[in-house]
């Protein structure tokens, strides 16, 4: 048997989205509204859903909560990576660095992003 979800759903029932949106993260953000972590771990669930703006939003809350997060920065740059809008993902990714100068990720994630934006603009 599947190791059931953290929102209490089980793995392969095919509605993620719905316990992400409405079981579990839902009921966790009316818990605890300013918890930035919890918006951070919703955005990186609706990334690997396919969901940009729900991801960026949850980002922008994350970083709202947590000015000083690192990682909050990662978020809003991986989501506007996926929304492909390079400007605004280097900008993220540069805050990031500037609160956590070796993190590998996010100098990775800037990295990329810039690849990216100097491909748009090439192209």
């Amino acid at each position: 048997m599947a190791p059931p979800l953290a929102c209490g759903w089980t793995a392969g029932k095919g509605r993620l989205k719905e316990a992400v949106k409405d079981r579990g993260a839902g009921a966790a953000m009316n818990l605890g509204p300013e918890d930035g972590t919890l918006y951070s771990n919703r955005s990186i669930c609706w990334l690997k859903m396919g969901e940009g703006m729900e991801a960026l939003t949850d980002a922008h809350l994350c970083r709202m909560l947590c000015p000083d997060c690192p990682k909050a920065c990662y978020r809003e740059g991986a989501s506007h990576m996926f929304l492909k809008d390079y400007d605004k993902a280097c900008d993220a990714f540069l805050d990031g660095l500037k609160l956590d100068p070796g993190n590998m990720e996010i100098e990775n994630g800037l990295w990329e992003a810039f690849k990216s934006l100097k491909k748009s603009r090439a192209a």
